[in-house]
């Protein structure tokens, strides 16, 4: 029974390009409509390039069970090929030897013997691959029609000697009773090939080493050619056992190839849009391509495809059903709900993890108390889905549940449960959680301190500083972060001890999660702006002195220590080389601190460097005036300014200032800075002359 195991086995591969069985009535019925266009279509692909779309198409025509499908097949066999019709194939169609044998080992695939005769016929071609796919075809068939012809063809010396050897190699592959005295005969013959080619038949129905001694395997057939059929199947099984797992392997091989190959096509069908095939891929033999198409449906989330995902969730293969429950929790249709909640309770763990994952999408009451009961006694996988999917799904509910599993023996149950609590965000799990934060696990304990800040419960605040100071790197990271959030003052001093961390994971989230603090204190804010600043970390030191002014700035008693704020906030904008916003604040704070030198300063500096000269001649103009007893300063800043314009080439601008300089002071700010000026405008004179009567153009911006 095994021989016929491992046939069954081999013609299951029919179905991997998901053909249909036909039935009984089918095979016999004059073809409908239906079936004459796939007859014309798989016609037409006999003649592709792919030598895989070949194959399928030959044996496509033969699962169709009716002659005229069988025609087209018999007619290539004969030499006699049918025209193909234009139609899918239009590209370069390949040439008729190929299709030929595509056709021959398609009748062997199928085990069909309707071809017999122009096979036989066909080990006369001159073509050595055409007589080999011929003879192997007909080894593969195995009924009494073909052995028959077979033996009849190996003793007919018309046929060419090559024929007759591969003929009686074809009756051994066989391996049947039936073959066993045309191989006798033939081990008769004279040629020595033949002698060879048959005992090597006969060595591999018998599993006997006779070699060419006649009256040897006359004896041992005179032993066995009386046993009854079920005795000669019962040694032909033991014998076929040490050639299974190598023809198994060969089968497997074949069917992923093919499997591979039908893939490819419906890639191409899905850019092509053609969803028909793809529904049709989805009752394919081989689970990896019904795979393929129910996730490609998915991606296409179209309404329309929903009973074919419920009906996937029947698939006999786990990896089909796993990939119909993912595609209906992405769909998001009331439909899957009762199907997926079904799902839960599936043989396979794999199947009810991800059918807990698609119900994230679902929220209703049915969903939850399916999930719930779900987390009782489950497998660990299919528990820790359930759980990530309650916390998503947000329902209250789900927390005394979750918080029981808090005393799993399991530590990524406990710290599935613990984030999924943290997502739920109620205060009856904070005690719980706390207490996890004792946990044996450092992943348990990290992922406490993570959602005891999502919660952000006062009654933390101790535990986490606690924690803040004694746990390992990663938990201590994970508690500063939910001091952070949690955003009392009472977290300050704790964190700006732990900036001095020895690890700077811990330091750095440390001085994040001081961002983070929200706090009415102006002064607490001022201690953290001063914290930062002295520690020359300019920019977390600039983002707190942006809050308090923001915080503090309508507030009245403030004021002035909100100006105060704001000259800081200028100079780390400054240390930053923040030039743009330090020169913003720097122009407003000119205001109102006139006579403040610092800030002029400040302000000339960023002038110069985001090259803002108008605006500096402007402010040089206007604090020559309004501060004249720093005259020497605004004139040393015009002489450095001049060379500013000098070094870039810009000669008529100069000309241009020391006219407006002349006016206003003949002097031009005493003997210091009049040769100076003076010397800098003949020099941009002379240059922009020398241009001038270079180009005949002025070069001035």
């Amino acid at each position: 029974m095994k021989k016929f195991l491992v046939l069954t086995f081999s013609l299951s591969l029919l179905v991997l390009c998901g053909l249909k069985n036909t039935s009984l009535v089918e095979a016999f019925s004059i073809p409908s409509q239906e079936s004459t266009a796939e007859i014309e279509k798989w016609t037409r692909q006999l003649y592709s390039p792919d030598p895989a779309i070949r194959s399928s198409a030959a044996v496509s025509l033969l699962d169709l069970g009716h002659s005229d499908a069988l025609e087209p097949l018999l007619s290539i066999l004969r030499g006699n090929p049918p025209v193909p019709t234009t139609g899918e194939l239009k590209e370069e169609r390949t040439s008729g030897r190929d299709v030929l044998i595509s056709v021959i080992k398609a009748f062997g695939f199928k085990g069909d013997d309707r071809a017999v005769e122009p096979l036989i016929e066909l080990l006369k071609n001159e073509d050595h691959e055409i007589m080999q796919s011929s003879s192997e075809t007909l080894g593969k068939l195995r009924t009494l029609k073909a052995i028959q012809a077979m033996a009849t063809g190996v003793l007919d010396l018309q046929y060419p000697s090559g024929s007759r050897v591969l003929l009686a190699h074809s009756l051994g592959q066989t391996r049947e009773r039936e073959a066993v005295e045309p191989l006798l005969m033939v081990l008769q013959s004279p040629e020595t090939e033949l002698q060879n080619a048959a005992a090597a038949a006969l060595r591999l129905i018998s599993k006997q080493t006779f070699g060419r001694d006649l009256s040897r395997w006359q004896e041992w057939w005179e032993l066995n050619k009386v046993k009854t059929r079920e005795q000669w199947l019962e040694d032909i099984t033991k014998e076929l056992e040490e050639d299974t797992e190598e023809l198994e392997a060969q089968n497997e091989a074949l069917k992923k190839e093919l499997a591979d190959k039908t893939i490819a096509l419906l890639g191409s069908a899905t850019q092509n849009k053609d969803y028909k095939v793809l529904l049709e891929a989805m009752k394919s033999g081989h689970p990896e391509v019904r795979a393929f198409a129910t996730k490609k449906l998915a991606e296409l989330k179209d309404p329309n495809f929903i009973p074919a995902f419920i009906d996937a969730l029947k698939d006999k293969e786990k990896e089909v059903r796993a990939s119909a429950a993912l595609a209906l929790g992405e769909m998001r249709d009331e439909r899957a709900v009762n199907p997926l909640i079904n799902a839960l309770w599936d043989e396979d763990i794999l199947v009810k993890e991800k059918s807990a994952v698609a119900l994230a999408s679902y929220k209703s009451k049915p969903v939850m108390d399916a999930l719930i009961l779900s987390l009782r006694g489950g497998e660990t996988p299919v528990v820790i889905a359930a759980t990530v999917t309650l916390g998503q799904i947000g329902n209250p509910e789900a927390v005394e549940p979750l918080i029981e599993l808090l005393s799993s023996k399991e530590a990524k149950v406990r710290e599935t449960a613990i984030m999924a609590l943290g997502r739920l965000k109620d205060p009856m799990a904070v005690k719980p959680i706390i207490e996890a934060l004792q946990d044996k696990e450092e992943r348990v304990r990290w992922y406490a301190a993570d959602s005891l800040g999502s919660i952000k419960n006062s009654e933390a605040i101790e535990p986490l500083i606690q924690t803040l100071s004694k746990d390992s790197t990663r938990v201590r990271e994970s508690a500063a972060a939910a001091l952070g959030q949690l955003g009392n003052e009472r977290v300050i001093e704790p964190l700006v001890k732990a900036m001095a961390d020895p690890d700077k994971r811990v330091a750095d989230q440390a001085a994040d999660a001081l961002l983070s603090i929200q706090t009415q204190s102006f002064e607490a804010l001022d201690y953290l702006a001063d914290t930062f600043y002295n520690m020359k970390d300019y920019n977390r030191a600039s983002l707190i002195l942006e809050k308090q002014i923001s915080q503090f700035s309508s507030n009245g008693p403030y004021q002035t220590k909100v100006l105060d704020s704001k000259l800081k906030l200028a100079r780390a904008y400054h240390l930053q080389k923040d030039w743009q916003k330090a020169a913003v604040l720097y122009d407003l704070l000119s205001t109102q601190k006139p006579k403040d030198m610092e800030i002029k300063m400040g302000l000339v500096k960023c002038l110069k460097e985001v090259k803002q000269y108008d605006r500096l001649q402007e402010l040089y103009a206007l604090w020559m005036k309004e501060l004249p007893e720093q005259a020497q300063d605004w004139w040393q800043g015009r002489v450095e300014l001049l060379n500013i314009l000098f070094e870039e080439g810009n000669y008529v601008k100069i000309e241009k200032l020391v006219d407006s300089f002349l006016l206003e002071d003949p002097e031009l700010g005493g003997p210091t800075f009049k040769g100076k000026i003076l010397t800098l405008a003949k020099r941009s004179a002379g240059k922009a002359l020398s241009h001038s009567g270079d180009t005949g153009t002025s070069t001035i911006p």
